[in-house]
């Protein structure tokens, strides 16, 4: 795992953003690979908290990793990506989509499609894979088999 992924997850966890592995690369993840389906890592944040965010955009400029906001199909997301320098950028980022709660459930945008997860699924551990450390769902295993159409999007 890239070093600009690894610092940031310890950021995360140093501003206590509550997140979990998500999408594309839990399922990887579950299945060996973080990797597996895309060289991008997706996570889902669980809590969006504006100042927490604001630290986390100075605690990873400083390693020259730039945290953005966008908005994609009017859903908000972050981007992250390690830029050595003004005018190169790494061709790998992490993609942090904010998850909403309802009465029922959380639920994630991804593009124009929403995933939606039960409260009582969503309960995060840490976990050691491969010595990397990753917030994962509690019951990763039976996460992944319950959502996996709507991880893999």
């Amino acid at each position: 795992m890239k070093s600009y992924f690894k610092h940031t997850l310890k950021s995360l966890d140093k501003v206590n953003i509550k997140y979990f592995i998500g999408a594309d690369s839990l399922v990887g993840l579950g299945e060996g690979n973080l990797f597996k389906y895309s060289h991008n890592l997706k996570i889902y944040i669980c809590k969006y908290n504006f100042i927490k965010i604001s630290i986390l955009f100075f605690i990873l400029l400083k390693k020259k990793i730039v945290l953005k906001p966008k908005i994609e199909n009017g859903t908000l997301l972050f981007k992250i990506r390690y830029k050595p320098n003004l005018t190169t950028k790494n061709k790998t980022w992490i993609k942090c989509f904010v998850m909403r709660k309802n009465k029922q459930n959380y639920y994630v945008s991804i593009g124009n499609k929403k995933s939606h997860f039960e409260f009582e699924d969503i309960k995060i551990k840490k976990q050691n894979i491969n010595g990397d450390s990753f917030n994962v769902p509690a019951k990763m295993k039976f996460f992944i088999s319950k959502y996996k159409n709507k991880l893999l999007f």
